[in-house]
């Protein structure tokens, strides 16, 4: 696993140690559910196994970036969704061209 911070958001990748660097398709994965991120992980790397590079951005009011009001979570839900397709899109142009294995051309 890989950690680092992509315009203050935490985002996990699910790589081997020599994975990060490799031209793989890449999976975003976001965490939106109230499950430890370790559950979410261990499917992203089942997926790494199988030849992707996944990355697990944490999604707005979810993760290290909940503040713990679950009532403010819920009623926002459809601005967290749309949060989260423009935090991604952003994510892409960011750690594409950091060196990552991320490949423009084959992001799900």
């Amino acid at each position: 696993m890989h950690q680092e911070y992509v315009s203050d958001i935490e985002v996990i990748h699910a790589v081997l140690e020599d994975g990060y660097t490799l031209p793989l398709p890449t999976l975003f994965f976001t965490i939106s559910i109230p499950r430890p991120k370790r559950y979410i992980a261990i499917s992203a790397m089942r997926r790494h196994w199988l030849g992707f590079h996944v990355t697990l951005p944490d999604t707005l009011m979810h993760g290290a970036r909940f503040e713990g009001d679950e009532q403010c979570r819920l009623r926002h839900f459809l601005d967290i969704l749309r949060n989260n397709i423009d935090e991604i899109a952003r994510a892409v142009c960011a750690l594409s061209p950091a060196g990552s294995s991320i490949d423009g051309r084959r992001i799900d």
